[in-house]
């Protein structure tokens, strides 16, 4: 069994890096170098946000979508990764390569896609994710938060949890990210379960239990009705 795990685990990283050469170069509007300010004091009183979401059909999308416009509205830095099988739709909000003009115009459109279109793709997503971390670095040369804080938030819904993704995309990128370290510098890291309240309280990201995720305190799964 610890054979058959540890084989797993070396092929999801090996997969990642497949995906990674394949797709990363479609999440971009342009050569861009890493974002920054070399104002730390400035950045200490920012919150850096990634957000993923994965809707389903039983997901009030309406609700989700204007609580987003709230990150949209602050001052800090928010990504927003929306999944849509190969292409995912990725919109930044101030940032130096800001997009978010045409972001309410995007909502719009959004609502009316149909499940077909919202597809999560595992790898790819993970190796996306992976990217996007790298390029807009949350760390200082010392390895600590740039950020007065960092969220790493995914909305998702109970065919996200059904299909496994809880396991292949959520915690393979805690293990990944190493957030386990970083939850002790001020990352959060929370999950917004939308549509049902029902998982695995033994065992919510699997049994893989990367990096023993299963039994850190500091991750939040939320549900919501």
């Amino acid at each position: 069994m610890i054979i058959n795990r540890i084989f797993l685990m070396v092929l999801f990283i090996a997969n990642s890096m497949l995906a990674f050469a394949g797709n990363a170069s479609m999440l971009y509007d342009g050569d861009i170098e890493k974002t920054g300010d070399d104002n730390q004091a400035a950045l200490k009183q920012q919150t850096f946000n990634f957000i993923y979401v994965a809707p389903d059909n039983n997901m009030d999308m309406r609700n989700l979508l204007s609580e987003l416009g709230g990150y949209k509205d602050s001052d800090d830095p928010t990504v927003f990764y929306f999944v849509a099988g190969d292409a995912p739709i990725v919109m930044r909000c101030n940032m130096v390569d800001d997009n978010s003009s045409g972001f309410d115009d995007f909502i719009k459109d959004y609502l009316k896609w149909d499940m077909s279109k919202w597809t999560v793709n595992p790898i790819s997503d993970k190796s996306n994710i992976l990217s996007l971390l790298s390029k807009y670095d949350f760390l200082d040369e010392n390895g600590e938060l740039k950020y007065k804080e960092v969220q790493i938030i995914f909305n998702v819904g109970e065919a996200f949890w059904t299909e496994g993704y809880n396991e292949t995309v959520i915690a393979a990128l805690f293990f990944e990210l190493n957030v386990a370290e970083y939850l002790e510098k001020g990352m959060q890291f929370r999950i917004f379960l939308r549509g049902t309240s029902e998982f695995d309280n033994d065992n919510p990201f699997g049994a893989m239990n990367f990096d023993n995720i299963n039994k850190n305190k500091k991750i939040k799964i939320i549900p919501v009705e």
